[in-house]
């Protein structure tokens, strides 16, 4: 029963808590609870969340990270063992300001605020369609490999496979790219992704601000995924779904998700 206590035991923590002067938390820094002097840095920055995959590596989560506006802000120091977090010190304020004032002055300053919220609302639109593809696609390559236990229609469904996986490698091309191209360093056209960085590059590592050109790469990010977005709902809810039926019945494993 120890042993067991053990290795379920969560890692301990010491968390930074980052404040701005209205008392909300823009950051937490945080790193392994340990003896001794240590030291963490703040970039500055705080992150705005977008989504979180399950399946991936690591448990990567999507956050873009912007400059804070000038002014005061407090940091706090706080340990987290187990489930309980635990004061350690009282909050320090200190002031964050501009070393220089900016040459040029950015007539889109006033919208900066909303076109972040603008950028979050749409990368995660991004992430959920491209996850619905992703998962998708592993069923209609799994189809593939199912077509050996078919023992009715082989012929129709075989047709039936092949034409949805044309249809998701054309899918595919539209929105991550040509994979050919992009191993041989081919120009491409942009995809949503790509636009959308940009579209958001505007926030990062500089004073000034986006620009009339990345707000309009974001008005290109959501157009073409706009196009896709019916595209890929009707593959992953329809299409696939009911060739996966189709399959079953005819002798092929149940597919779980």
């Amino acid at each position: 029963d120890a042993l067991d206590a053990e290795k379920q035991e969560a890692s301990n923590e010491s968390i930074v808590f980052i404040r701005d002067s209205e008392g909300n938390i823009v950051d937490q820094l945080s790193q392994s609870l340990r003896a001794g002097m240590n030291q963490v840095n703040w970039d500055l920055k705080q992150p705005f969340t977008t989504t979180v995959n399950l399946n991936s590596r690591g448990g990567y989560m999507g956050a873009w990270r912007f400059n804070v506006d000038a002014g005061m802000y407090t940091a706090q120091l706080y340990k987290r063992i187990g489930g309980e977090l635990i004061q350690l010190t009282e909050p320090v304020a200190f002031e964050v300001k501009r070393i220089r004032t900016n040459v040029l002055s950015n007539p889109l300053a006033d919208q900066t605020d909303d076109y972040i919220q603008d950028l979050m609302a749409l990368s995660k639109a991004l992430s959920q369609v491209e996850h619905d593809f992703d998962k998708a696609a592993k069923q209609i390559t799994k189809f593939e490999k199912m077509l050996k236990y078919v023992t009715l229609d082989q012929a129709s469904l075989t047709q039936e496979v092949y034409q949805l996986r044309d249809a998701m490698h054309a899918i595919d091309l539209a929105l991550n790219g040509s994979a050919a191209r992009a191993e041989v360093g081919e120009k491409d056209h942009l995809s949503v992704g790509s636009r959308l960085y940009f579209a958001a590059s505007g926030l990062m590592d500089n004073s000034y601000g986006q620009t009339q050109l990345h707000m309009e790469s974001y008005e290109m990010a959501k157009a073409m995924l706009e196009q896709l977005e019916g595209d890929i709902a009707d593959l992953a809810n329809v299409q696939v779904p009911a060739l996966a039926k189709k399959l079953e019945a005819a002798g092929a494993p149940v597919i779980l998700d």
